[in-house]
């Protein structure tokens, strides 16, 4: 439940990861793409034993060796744009996760603040509950003793029960700071 245990937001964080993962992959693509445009040569060999189909056949052994050589020609050829498309859009998907990466970085910040700031409400909170507990029960000794009368008691015991369900409300909000706290650090929420 302390903000000083939830560790920042950082690369790790899986939207940004995804983004970065995705960037990658798309600066291989520019790479593959890019490679077309370079002569390739491929290479095969075989080695077959052959026997044909006729009576007495003499069997041979039949060895093959090949090469080819592919030259592009760029007349026309979409590789250098599909390059250049894939680099632009590697370098957008770095940027998304950079501009993601500052804005969950700026929702984690103002999350530490409320849950500093309702850290401090509660402290009050508490501090009320004690107060109204300790005022409702001199009212009730007093209506004991015939100074006060019932509606006074009643109206400080719904006082003393109005400030629980206050700090009770603060509780609920440092609970979903603390998971919106983890949820943004990249940690799975779960309870402690």
């Amino acid at each position: 439940e302390s903000a000083g245990t939830i560790s920042s937001p950082g690369d790790e964080q899986p939207q940004i990861q995804s983004q970065l993962l995705q960037s990658d992959a798309l600066e291989l693509s520019a790479a593959s793409q890019s490679a077309k445009l370079y002569p390739t040569v491929q290479l095969a060999a075989g080695v077959s034993y052959n026997r044909p189909d006729i009576p007495e056949p003499p069997s041979y052994w039949q060895e093959s060796v090949g090469a080819s050589l592919t030259l592009p020609l760029f007349f026309g050829d979409p590789t250098t744009r599909l390059a250049s498309q894939a680099r632009s859009q590697a370098e957008a998907a770095k940027f998304r996760a950079s501009q993601l990466r500052d804005n969950i970085q700026r929702d984690f910040s103002k999350a530490q603040e409320m849950l500093e700031s309702l850290r401090e409400q509660r402290k009050l909170a508490e501090q009320d509950v004690s107060q109204s507990e300790e005022e409702a029960r001199l009212y009730y000794t007093s209506y004991k003793a015939g100074k006060l009368n019932l509606i006074d008691v009643q109206n400080a015991n719904n006082q003393s029960l109005q400030s629980k369900v206050s700090a009770a409300r603060i509780d609920a909000q440092i609970l979903n700071q603390v998971i919106t706290l983890k949820s943004l650090s990249g940690k799975e929420p779960h309870h402690e």
